[in-house]
């Protein structure tokens, strides 16, 4: 890989499966430290198994994103506590509407 983005963090939500999945292995690919954020943790455990596995670096935070900017705040804050900095913000993670509610 061209290592792009190294030197970067990537914030992927809900990236422990289908899409947000394969945009943080090839993130880590191209270099960036990723966080892998999801409900699932052992889904969550199991990406940032597979990007260190090719020599990646990831973490994964268990969180649920519901619309809220309380949420995502949260999301961010605790992002920042792991790598001190957020480059790149990739919202995998669609709500509607937001809230919930249906």
């Amino acid at each position: 890989m061209s290592e792009r983005l190294r030197d970067k963090v990537a914030l992927i939500t809900r990236s422990t499966s289908n899409i947000g999945r394969a945009i943080a292995i090839r993130f880590a690919a191209e270099g960036a430290s990723v966080v892998v954020t999801g409900r699932d943790a052992e889904r969550g455990r199991a990406v940032v198994g597979a990007i260190q596995a090719a020599g990646g670096e990831a973490t994964f935070l268990p969180h649920e994103l519901d619309g809220s900017v309380e949420r995502s705040r949260q999301l961010a804050e605790l992002a920042t506590t792991v790598y001190g900095s957020i480059e790149i913000l990739v919202n995998n993670a669609g709500i509607y509407p937001p809230g919930g509610h249906w």
